[in-house]
């Protein structure tokens, strides 16, 4: 079994022992840490038990003041490879792991600070996407829409941007509708901002998803374990959210399907070969679209 966790530790300096405390507690093998607050001439933090895979740092001039910056932590002993993500505009390091049952991963940490003029990028997905078939993206969003949490009234720009993103590509939040994740101690309200995101291939291999204790952060950390293969058939259960499914956009990914098909109503099929055929193309056409709306999610 993998175990990951993301947090955003809101400054990981003076942090290194509590943090590392919790890792090896938890047996966590790949942390993804965002608001490391680190400047890029300053050291790597030390992290009993683990290495830091990949760094990226976020300096805002002309203050030189650190701030934002994500990591990955990698338990000592793990083979990994670091990934360029110098050209994406979004603030993440990543790695690729390659586990025995379940193959390569592009495993990536990402923050998108709260201003109103932050951004969730379609390129941060796609450069993902488009090079590795099973993606894991962990991080903070800070993004409010109802496909995150279905109390949220009002979403934001990035929020809909999130959803679009998702809509667009074989993605999905796992943590969708979980436990909040940050405590804001101005009024004592809760919110789930630190999201697990998967390829949807990666869904039948996730076996437990839950919010950790605190970390000195005023975030918490969500952990996703992936199971190996023989747990997987034993164990889990597939099923769709059909209450929250976008049930208009159902209809606008069929409609083009259905249109190619009009010409039938003038020239039937004569064979039962042809009528398989039809019959395999709309129902291609309806699994697809119900994957894309709502996707199956393991039973929790």
């Amino acid at each position: 079994m993998a175990k990951f966790l993301t947090l955003n530790i809101n400054g990981i300096r003076n942090k290194g022992l509590i943090l590392a405390d919790y890792l090896q507690s938890s047996d966590v093998d790949f942390a993804l840490i965002q608001e490391t607050k680190l400047k890029g001439t300053q050291r790597n933090p030390y992290i009993p038990g683990y290495t830091v895979a990949a760094r990226r740092d976020n300096t805002l001039d002309p203050d030189d003041i650190a701030c934002g910056g994500t990591m990955v932590l990698v338990k000592l002993g793990l083979a990994t490879t670091p990934l360029d993500t110098s050209s994406i505009d979004n603030n993440c390091a990543a790695i690729s792991i390659d586990l025995p049952t379940v193959g390569k991963i592009a495993v990536v940490s990402m923050y998108v600070p709260p201003y109103r003029t932050s951004n969730i990028h379609t390129f941060s997905f796609s450069y993902f996407f488009q090079n590795f078939s099973k993606v894991i993206i962990m991080g903070d969003f800070n993004a409010y829409h109802p496909c995150i949490d279905d109390v949220t009234i009002a979403s934001n720009n990035r929020g809909d941007q999130l959803h679009t993103i998702i809509n667009r590509f074989p993605f999905q939040i796992q943590n969708s509708n979980g436990a909040p994740t940050r405590l804001h101690h101005s009024t004592g309200s809760q919110s789930l901002l630190d999201l697990i995101i998967t390829t949807n291939n990666l869904t039948s291999f996730i076996s437990h998803i839950f919010v950790g204790d605190d970390v000195g952060s005023d975030h918490l950390p969500v952990h996703l374990h992936l199971a190996d293969a023989s747990r997987i058939h034993q164990e889990v259960r597939l099923t769709r959210n059909l209450k929250k499914a976008n049930w208009d956009h159902f209809k606008e990914l069929t409609k083009e399907k259905v249109d190619s098909l009009r010409h039938l109503e003038d020239n039937p099929p004569l064979s039962i070969s042809d009528v398989d055929s039809v019959a395999a193309a709309v129902s291609e056409a309806l699994t697809s679209a119900l994957d894309t709306v709502a996707p199956l999610k393991p039973i929790k």
